[in-house]
């Protein structure tokens, strides 16, 4: 029997970069696929750190090592040789069976010639000898691929699929790209106003963004002249700058830099806000940073997410455009691998300190600042609902899980707005307090037994204290903040002996009267394998290899987009949609309760929302389904998906916005929730022709109600003066404008403020009609992210929206939209619709626009003859400083029907 040895846990370049191009060819076969499942699932369990650079080469091995795969494998190309010892289902009387079968396809000249394996190389544990395989199973797939009909399956609308990938990264890209730019400008702003050293920390920032930004320039250009050209081979090694050696690692250094000073400029920007206070512009500028501040690393782990998306939708038929892919996944993984270690390391390295001065009680404790380890996380969560207390801080370390309260249970005075899951680079809720805290309880990781997720919020920990079993529960505000906490918890419990061996029984009989050496089954133009038993294992799976849980796969798109991109409601731009999960899976931990020596809360008690939190507007849950894996617009708040609505009358398409989750405070969630349940109220009571009707709403896309409207295929204006504004009339623009006007006319006098007009919030109907959509909404978005107006529509709406919102900020107020700001906003469409450019169209930049408006600048009058005398007027009525000396609605209805008039009769 051969000493069984695992592949080591790191390694070399080529041979990661190798099984890199094998892993996706071989997740595309449906036969073999499963395989990879099994023994992902046991790599995933006996591996405390996931590290995305080596996940592919030691996935492999542990698939290789149950023997059965390769056996499939050589099966679909015409087995060779039967398993004499049908008993022995042992793995390395499988690896053995492939061996023997390898020789004899090789000496049929049915598979090209190679070295010759023994089963020392794949059981061995060493490179050399894996190495020895891998070219064995690539011999294997190239015959196959030769022989094998439909070998790869791919969907059956790939190139589609993949247009729109293209589409949304291209848009993801420009939207990310004035992101860059934006926060350049501002950190260049602050430099110039900030006093050494200080100054140098935006200094620095400022160098980090513009290398980055004319990294991203030259990729935007690469991938927009591969996806204009359809026809040429992709060059992917262009693509991502492979090539260009001195701009990549440019470009990778200042990545590595700005996530080093990722916390250094978080508590730089904290300082300066709370210094300049309500100081007008530079608190603009402090907020944009902190807005976006963690974009650019987020964008690395983008690109990641998009390359294996793109690859399952690529044949493997064109391997030198399928391995410059691989490549460029490759080498974008271990970017983002190096990101997170660096931050991790970073994080760890303050916090530890941080603690040691805020915790009272550590030197008491014998607390070692030096031996904590790794901070994987931290975070606020309800502990014991019964004690009054809301939150408690929990620390996970590597080496001790720290539960704390703040000294006298009082609290910071304010919420904290995260994320999930958070990132390595960033500090927690937890982190940001400024409070002494006051030790509960510690748990040394040894200590740790078991982990049980109770609910989808609720978890607990099992630990073995002085022989006896203790148990504490803990309970999130989200599904994906009690996934993270389950994640990092369940790397550091005991792993059990596994095997990964899968036992199988060989039905004797399969293999009777047949010829080893011409054996061939075909069926329904696609040759089957001969009935194996593990092919029924590798589809099915009769139990997890996993000792305690299991993994399920998750996805959840969906990203705060470019400032240019707030908020649009439904047709607002394709941005970046992908999802920012850390890990492509979370668990699912079975429901199971350990031996408790301590109640834990209720998470019943968490939250008295009902459960349906919506009384009024139909409910279509379940009636309602979506298309495609990602949204097909999104804004600063929520995602929109294109879907179709199926009831008795028929099959209609919809569009069904989804607001995002972006509080932790259980007492604004409710407030959320009762907001959302009045607007939509007020929303389903409108009725007409030039508003955008409320179908109704569904609660399965995501944490709150989904909105369901009208899918209109023209888009919004903006768009659809893009592509039709060469033909559009003097008369058809102002019968746009007068239909706009008419609609707004109507939400006034049923006592509704728009608040957020501009061309993104104008859709077009089929019949080329106006219908004014996402009034009330800025006004929410303002309230779920606990900011102003100008804070939550400052990136992309600054063009159209009223001074007097920014002149808030510096009187230290906060303002508020109404119907004279709806009428300022009116007066810009006006000039959008008729010059088909937007406000200020000169100015490149949004922070440009804010100063502008703060000097009282108003648009200047664009050279088209569509802007006559009189409209120009009319535009600068609506533009009046004094709010109260603007036209009402019903004026602006009067005004445009008279100019609507008047040029048709011009024209007849």
């Amino acid at each position: 029997m051969t000493a069984r040895r695992s592949l080591k846990a790191s390694p070399p370049d080529h041979l990661r970069a190798k099984c890199a191009r094998m892993l996706p060819r071989l997740q595309l076969i449906p036969e073999f696929e499963p395989w990879l499942d099994v023994a992902l699932e046991h790599y995933l369990s006996t591996n405390a750190q996931n590290r995305p650079t080596t996940q592919a080469a030691l996935t492999l091995w542990h698939c290789f090592a149950l023997g059965a795969p390769l056996c499939v494998l050589l099966d679909m190309l015409g087995n060779a040789n039967r398993h004499r010892d049908a008993a022995n289902t042992e793995p390395e009387a499988l690896v053995q069976t492939f061996i023997d079968g390898v020789l004899i396809l090789e000496a049929q000249g049915r598979l090209s010639p190679g070295e010759i394996l023994r089963l020392e190389d794949l059981f061995g544990g060493t490179y050399q000898g894996f190495a020895k395989l891998l070219g064995t199973v690539e011999r294997i797939l190239s015959a196959l691929q030769a022989t094998y009909p439909g070998l790869y399956v791919l969907p059956f609308d790939a190139h589609l699929l993949r247009y729109e990938l293209f589409e949304e990264m291209i848009g993801g890209e420009k939207a990310h790209m004035e992101i860059l730019v934006t926060m350049t400008d501002s950190s260049k702003a602050l430099f110039n106003k900030s006093q050494r050293p200080g100054g140098m920390v935006m200094e620095c920032l400022a160098t980090y963004l513009e290398r980055l930004t004319y990294y991203h320039e030259n990729f935007v250009v690469q991938l927009m002249d591969t996806h204009s050209k359809p026809h040429l081979p992709e060059d992917w090694n262009a693509m991502f700058l492979l090539k260009n050696k001195v701009l990549r690692a440019t470009a990778m250094g200042a990545l590595r830099s700005y996530c080093i000073h990722y916390l250094t400029t978080t508590e730089f920007l904290e300082d300066r806000l709370s210094f300049e206070a309500n100081s007008s512009i530079s608190a603009v500028h402090v907020k944009i940073l902190q807005d976006h501040l963690s974009e650019p690393l987020h964008r690395v782990f983008d690109h990641q997410r998009w390359l294996k998306d793109i690859l399952e939708l690529t044949s493997p038929v064109e391997h030198e455009i399928f391995d410059s892919i691989c490549l460029a996944l490759h080498k974008t993984s271990e970017i983002a691998e190096e990101i997170n270690e660096m931050g991790l390391q970073m994080r760890s390295m303050r916090s530890a300190r941080y603690l040691e001065r805020r915790i009272t009680s550590w030197d008491s404790l014998g607390l070692d600042a030096d031996n904590l380890g790794s901070l994987l996380l931290d975070d606020l969560l309800l502990t014991d609902a019964s004690s009054g207390i809301l939150h408690h801080a929990v620390f996970l370390f590597d080496s001790i899980l720290l539960c704390c309260q703040n000294v006298g249970g009082s609290s910071d005075g304010k919420f904290y707005s995260t994320n999930y899951p958070i990132a390595n680079w960033e500090f927690g809720p937890a982190m940001s307090g400024l409070l002494s805290m006051d030790i509960l309880f510690s748990v040394p990781v040894r200590l740790l037994r078991s982990l049980c997720r109770v609910s989808k919020g609720t978890f607990e920990i099992n630990w073995e204290e002085h022989g006896t079993m203790r148990t504490h529960a803990f309970t999130a505000l989200f599904d994906t903040q009690c996934d993270q906490w389950c994640s990092s918890l369940q790397a550091l419990m005991p792993i059990a002996p596994t095997n990964p061996r899968v036992e199988i029984a060989f039905p004797v009989e399969s293999f009777d009267n047949t010829d080893p050496l011409h054996w061939e089954n075909e069926l329904g133009g696609r040759r089957k394998a001969y009935p194996k038993p593990w092919s029924l294992i590798g589809r099915k799976g009769p139990r997890s290899v996993s000792s305690s849980v299991i993994r399920q796969e998750h996805y959840d798109h969906g990203l705060p987009s470019s400032p240019n991109m707030l908020p649009s409601f439904f047709y607002g731009g394709i941005g970046d949609v992908m999802s920012r999960s850390s890990s492509p899976s979370h668990l699912s931990i079975r429901p199971a309760r350990s031996i408790s020596s301590e109640k834990g809360p209720n998470p019943e008690s968490v939250s008295n929302l009902p459960s349906n939190p919506l009384e009024g507007p139909v409910d279509l849950t379940g009636k309602v389904f979506r298309e495609g894996k990602y949204p097909c617009a999104h804004g600063g708040f929520a995602d929109v998906w294109k879907g179709t609505w199926r009831d008795d009358v028929g099959h209609r398409k919809v569009a069904i916005k989804v607001l995002r989750s972006r509080t932790d405070d259980p007492i604004t969630e409710i407030k959320m929730h009762k907001r959302l349940r009045r607007e939509l109220s007020v929303w389903q009571r409108l009725n007409h022709e030039n508003v955008l009707a409320l179908h109704g709403v569904v609660t399965d896309f995501g944490h709150y109600p989904g909105f369901v409207c009208p899918w209109l295929e023209n888009g919004t204006i903006s768009r659809y003066l893009e592509k039709r504004g060469d033909v559009l009339s003097l008369v058809d623009r102002l019968q746009v404008l007068s239909e706009v006007a008419a609609g707004l006319s109507y939400l006034h006098i049923s006592g509704v403020v728009h608040g957020d007009l501009t061309g993104a919030n104008i859709l077009i109907t089929d019949n080329g009609s106006a219908c004014l959509c996402d009034f009330g909404l800025s006004s929410i978005a303002a309230e779920f992210q606990g900011t102003s107006y100008i804070t939550s529509t400052l990136g992309g709406n600054v063009r159209w929206a009223a001074p007097e919102l920014y002149h808030g900020i510096e009187e230290g107020s906060v303002s508020t939209v109404n119907t004279h700001s709806d009428v300022y906003s009116y007066g810009s469409v006006t000039l959008e619709v008729l010059s088909g450019h937007v406000p200020f169209s000169y100015l490149l930049r949004d922070a440009q626009v804010v100063m502008e408006v703060f000097k009282g600048v108003k648009p200047r009058r664009p050279a088209t003859p569509y802007v006559t005398n009189q409209l120009w007027d009319f535009i600068n009525q609506c533009w009046k400083d004094d709010p109260k000396a603007r036209p009402d609605a019903e004026e602006l209805v009067t005004s445009m029907h008279g100019f609507l008039k008047g040029n048709r009769r011009n024209t007849s």
